[in-house]
């Protein structure tokens, strides 16, 4: 049977997370209160615009706004990079690492173009988009991965303003079945039957990737000297990142009221 690895990274994550989450609460709740909204459930604070006891009809043109925004600039990029001087050696290496970059592009298929999209509708509805890198073992490559941005919490190395351009780690808070749990060594195995989720810290920096929870954590070393994972913000002056919808919910509780009145 696994030894059981007592939760010191776990103690240690949640601390951190704890304190991050504090920071950046009111922008996570604005994209929880934004992901439901898409799915047609008005915030509460707008209930008492609309009559007890009758059926409300919700008018959720955020909807098909932010889908058609999302897949409108969800194209793959054009990879150029630039050579580091005029020589014919530096050139001849910039464009074997272009035929790199898109040959991982291409391995990702038929990954990419739903990695594209949600990283997109992330991007314009939540205001960040996240992803991470993970081997795949079947492929042998780099494959890129869509995180949900209200799990993430990320450590800024450098900013630029209040967009951070370089991580030093990154943890994603969420949970997972008991039975998965057991699986991946992260729950009591006499827990298998469980219904209630676990909840799991996952740690990513330049030289770790780690997966803890209460009971125990799996960890393995992967020394890339950066973060295989980036956080892609768009410009708030006061917050991590604003979605091209949030002026607009006003807007849609209002029509939805009026339709529901008739």
């Amino acid at each position: 049977p696994r030894e059981r690895i007592m939760g010191e990274l776990y103690d240690t994550l949640r601390e951190v997370a704890d304190k991050r989450r504090e920071r950046i609460s009111d922008s996570l709740d604005e994209m929880e209160k934004l992901a439901a909204l898409y799915e047609g459930e008005i915030p509460g604070e707008f209930e008492k615009y609309f009559p007890k006891g009758t059926p409300k009809h919700i008018v959720n043109y955020i909807r098909l706004g932010w889908d058609d925004l999302a897949q409108s600039i969800a194209r793959r990029p054009e990879v150029q990079i630039d050579p580091e001087d005029a020589t014919n050696p530096a050139l001849v290496k910039s464009q074997k690492l272009e035929k790199i970059v898109q040959g991982y592009f291409n391995a990702a298929r038929p990954w990419d173009s739903m990695f594209f999209f949600q990283n997109a509708w992330n991007l314009v509805g939540l205001g960040v988009a996240v992803a991470v890198v993970i081997p795949d073992a079947e492929a042998r490559t780099p494959r890129p991965e869509p995180r949900d941005p209200r799990t993430a919490l990320p450590g800024a190395k450098r900013r630029i303003g209040n967009i951070i351009t370089e991580l030093t780690d990154i943890i994603f808070e969420y949970e997972i079945a008991a039975e998965d749990a057991v699986e991946q060594g992260l729950a009591d195995p006499e827990s298998s039957g469980s219904t209630e989720d676990v909840k799991i810290l996952e740690y990513i920096d330049d030289k770790i990737w780690a997966i803890s929870s209460e009971y125990g954590d799996q960890r393995v070393p992967h020394n890339l000297g950066i973060v295989p994972a980036s956080y892609i913000q768009t410009f708030a002056p006061n917050k991590i990142g604003i979605s091209q919808f949030s002026e607009q919910i006003s807007l849609m509780v209002a029509v939805s009221r009026i339709i529901t009145q008739k």
